[in-house]
């Protein structure tokens, strides 16, 4: 068995709501709803789904975080309180966690600027599973986001923001959330969350350079597949891929940081 305890269950709690959140009061951070919160506190994560929203932070309690929800001061365990980063620049091709600042809700997006700056614009990762079709699509999928609002994700660290899958027969595709000791904290596709033992998990590395033809295994509806690259959009950070399902495939697109380039078969 892969997984740990799901967060909320009583032999789980303990062990992942010991992380201590680093942001100070007034800090950007992403966190879900209170609303969510309580469910998880009361029921565990069955059936729960999370969705991560922009916050500020009021006061740092180390293992929970007072942040501000609507002009309301509400608890936020800590290990469910992503830390953004303060005072960072960044330049063409990084990858960032981030909310969709347009509207609200955790985003990854790819950086468009070529200098490197604190104030990035970036093409939002998460959006859309396509490439743009026109020049009015890309706009409204990029944003410049202001600073203190974003942190780097670091495919050499097992860091908010970074895929992986887990290693048994289904694949499953997660985000990291946080990572304690040996657990990672992992949002799945579907929006539920999960704890894991991080040997039993294989992380998203991205190669340094792609090309058409080559097999690598991306995310589709929830679980990692084989995959051939049919054609590259780099600067977006989206691929159109065959996506090898037993016998048959289908065509489809997927983010190029979500790339593992080999798991055993």
């Amino acid at each position: 068995n892969t997984d740990k305890q799901e967060v909320g269950k009583e032999n789980h709690e303990n062990d992942f709501f010991s992380r201590k959140s680093l942001s100070a009061n007034g800090d950007y951070v992403l966190a879900p709803s209170k609303k969510t919160v309580d469910s998880l506190l009361a029921k565990g994560t069955d059936n729960l789904l999370f969705v991560f929203y922009p916050r500020k932070v009021l006061k740092n309690e180390g293992e929970k975080v007072i942040v501000d929800e609507y002009s309301d001061s509400v608890v936020i365990p800590a290990s469910l309180v992503i830390d953004l980063q303060k005072n960072k620049k960044v330049a063409k091709g990084d990858i960032v966690l981030t909310w969709w600042q347009k509207a609200t809700g955790m985003q990854r997006a790819i950086v468009l600027n070529r200098d490197s700056t604190s104030t990035p614009v970036v093409y939002y990762l998460d959006n859309m599973t396509t490439p743009p079709k026109n020049q009015q699509q890309f706009i409204l999928n990029i944003d410049t986001l202001i600073p203190n609002s974003f942190r780097v994700v670091n495919f050499d660290s097992i860091c908010p923001g970074r895929a992986f899958a887990t290693d048994d027969d289904k694949r499953q595709f997660y985000i990291v959330i946080n990572s304690v000791g040996d657990s990672v904290l992992g949002l799945s596709w579907a929006g539920t969350l999960k704890s894991f033992d991080k040997k039993n998990c294989v992380f998203a590395t991205p190669p340094q350079s792609l090309d058409t033809g080559e097999m690598v295994f991306v995310p589709y509806v929830g679980n990692y597949h084989p995959a051939e690259i049919l054609q590259i959009w780099g600067d977006i950070g989206k691929i159109k891929v065959n996506v090898f399902l037993l016998d048959t495939f289908f065509t489809t697109y997927a983010n190029i940081p979500d790339i593992i380039p080999n798991m055993q078969q």
